[in-house]
């Protein structure tokens, strides 16, 4: 089935340089090829998404599917960032973008990424930017607050201050890469002993404390009628990868007024993407993304939305590119998307699970009509159609 026609709203990326224009190889296949510990090497010339990368790039400008040829026709066309940006955005149809600016580092503020992109910008704040201490690495200097009651209200009214914004349409967290989504719900009086150890990162009351405030944080979601987008599956080299399975959630999903808030399972779990799926079944205020799952698994993309879909509600899934570094990553996204998605969608009209008309509106509802529902975004995209 061919979705060229049907726009997208990437609804989970970060920020790129506003100013990039010309970069070398090792920069586009580093962003293609993420590594945990360092750049990435050579070898990585053989993954697949960077065949897939030369051979498209190739094929827009005209040129072979070799990194020489295909970064001097790049990079000449890239002398003027904005106008690479709307060739390769308008090729891919992506009619919205929704970001988050907390990576990378330093920070590239939304709105000044806005400025170089041909579409709508939504921004989200994470809440680990609230990091009082010398990195994000902490989620605050202890000396800068008088007692625990101080930092939440502190945490609080930064929460405010930003859903004020009018383009601030998520809160977001990264609580799996930092001590799990084995989330509890601690007593005061366990937040407050905690408070008094000062614990080290990543110690039993270090996660107490970011547990309690990943919950003040689901609050007020909830008080500013804002989706929370909560980061699972691929996760960093020194958190085991087993904590960030969304299934771990399920507990807090249980505590009270946690079935209020709109949440979203970004990267829809991968690699953990069936339990994911299975969650979104089971609880009726969760959703999630496609995002590192595409673009990264590459030619298994089908097969990942297909094990999603095993228990999966069509209209709770979107469609997001976790697009970071260059522009390109976000071009090819949409459309190895499309056609993912596309095959996906044949493959349920064969099986007699789905007819054409059911399935054009299953890819119009992931590419872009349940990220405008959930997000309450304006994006074009319903008019472009």
């Amino acid at each position: 089935m061919n979705l060229d026609g049907i726009p997208v709203i990437d609804t989970h990326a970060h920020p790129f340089p506003p100013a990039q224009g010309a970069i070398p190889w090792e920069r586009l296949r580093d962003a293609i090829a993420v590594d945990l510990r360092a750049e990435t090497t050579a070898d990585n010339d053989s993954m697949l998404l960077t065949r897939m990368m030369l051979r498209r790039l190739g094929k827009l400008l005209g040129v072979a599917p070799t990194p020489a040829a295909v970064m001097e026709a790049r990079n000449a066309v890239a002398a003027d960032p904005a106008a690479w940006n709307r060739t390769l955005f308008d090729d891919a149809g992506i009619a919205a973008v929704l970001v988050d600016p907390g990576f990378p580092t330093p920070t590239i503020e939304a709105m000044d990424f806005a400025e170089v992109v041909p579409c709508p910008v939504y921004d989200g704040y994470r809440i680990e930017r609230f990091a009082k201490g010398p990195s994000q690495e902490v989620p605050f200097a202890y000396d800068a607050y008088s007692s625990f009651a101080d930092l939440v209200e502190a945490f609080r009214a930064r929460l405010d201050e930003e859903a004020a914004k009018p383009e601030v349409v998520f809160y977001k967290s990264i609580i799996a890469y930092r001590t799990g989504l084995a989330l509890t719900t601690p007593t005061e009086a366990e937040a407050l002993a905690a408070w008094k150890e000062r614990p080290e990162y990543r110690s039993p009351g270090e996660k107490l404390l970011r547990d309690v405030l990943f919950r003040e944080t689901a609050l007020k979601a909830l008080e500013h009628d804002l989706a929370f987008q909560v980061h699972t599956g691929h996760t960093s080299h020194d958190q085991p990868w087993r904590n960030a399975n969304p299934i771990e959630m399920t507990l807090f999903l249980n505590s009270p007024r946690m079935d209020e808030v709109r949440f979203v399972l970004v990267h829809g779990g991968y690699p953990f993407n069936t339990e994911a799926g299975y969650i979104t079944s089971v609880y009726p205020n969760v959703f999630l993304d496609f995002s590192l799952m595409i673009p990264w698994s590459s030619i298994g993309i089908a097969d990942r939305i297909w094990q999603t879909l095993e228990s999966a509600p069509t209209s709770k899934l979107m469609y997001g590119s976790d697009g970071i570094m260059v522009p390109e990553l976000f071009w090819i996204s949409a459309h190895n998307a499309r056609r993912a998605l596309g095959t996906v969608l044949d493959r349920l009209v064969a099986e007699d699970i789905a007819d054409e008309p059911e399935v054009e509106q299953i890819g119009h509802d992931i590419l872009h009509r349940t990220a405008a529902r959930v997000y309450g975004v304006k994006d074009g995209a319903t008019a472009r159609v």
